[in-house]
């Protein structure tokens, strides 16, 4: 366990916020782990990775998880969705561009210590007859030419922060996402050119950018931030509420 701890208490609220939010959408008084569309280890897993540490850093998590007793995030007395991704472009999405109304806690916020992750800033090359043909794979309708297929591309908008919301290729829109998706990119914020013969996509940052960095999260708890100032950076004007143990 690398992450400082304030950071690791940050993500502690963020998940039992989403939980409960799960479980209120579904309107269900539990809810199981394969039910919640997020990744995670089984204890036995963990006891592999972590070998001879297993106990003192799963007390450590433990702790933490104590520590932030039933704490979640809310918005005007509502649990939030708490959004969260590993590394933004050095500022978070505006929630109300990319998911429309009602996420006034996901303002673009200032997260400048992304810029310094390895994962800020990735390239990748793709033959033109591979980019092509993952394009037609995607969408049968698609024209484009095999020999300039990126000549045709236009993007039609960015984000505030510089995420793609939509684009055009040949006779085809789409989102930045499925872009994204098509070529398994970082995040859906990128730049598009021919590089010696073959195509180059360059990503900024890692994931959809909307909520907390959890890189950005850790550099601020190196700083000294508390988890309560952490989250209050990364989601505007929210109230850290205590739930009832039932």
């Amino acid at each position: 366990i690398d992450e400082e701890e304030e950071a690791l208490k940050a993500q502690a609220v963020i998940v039992r916020t989403y939980i409960y939010e799960k479980m209120q959408e579904k309107n269900v008084k539990e809810i199981k782990a394969e039910d919640l569309d997020l990744e995670y280890i089984l204890f036995e897993e963990l006891e592999n990775i972590w070998g001879d540490k297993f106990a003192d850093n799963y007390n450590r998590l433990m702790k933490i998880v104590e520590n932030t007793s039933m704490v979640v995030l809310t918005y005007e007395d509502e649990l939030i969705k708490p959004y969260f991704h590993g590394v933004s472009c050095g500022n978070t999405r505006n929630g109300q561009e990319v998911l429309g109304e009602g996420y006034d806690y996901l303002m673009s916020v200032q997260s400048s210590k992304d810029v310094e992750s390895d994962d800020y800033l990735v390239g990748i090359t793709v033959s033109m007859e591979e980019f092509v043909r993952k394009l037609r794979e995607y969408n049968t309708e698609l024209s484009i030419a095999d020999d300039k297929p990126i000549e045709t591309l236009q993007i039609i908008s960015r984000d505030i922060a510089g995420y793609i919301n939509l684009l055009q290729i040949g006779n085809v829109e789409m989102t930045g996402d499925e872009f994204a998706y098509i070529f398994n990119l970082n995040s859906p914020n990128f730049e598009v050119d021919e590089y010696e013969g073959q195509i180059r996509i360059v990503t900024k940052g890692l994931g959809h950018g909307l909520g907390l960095s959890l890189y950005g999260a850790k550099e601020l708890a190196k700083s000294g931030k508390s988890y309560t100032e952490i989250l209050q950076h990364y989601y505007t004007g929210v109230y850290l509420a205590s739930l009832r143990e039932e």
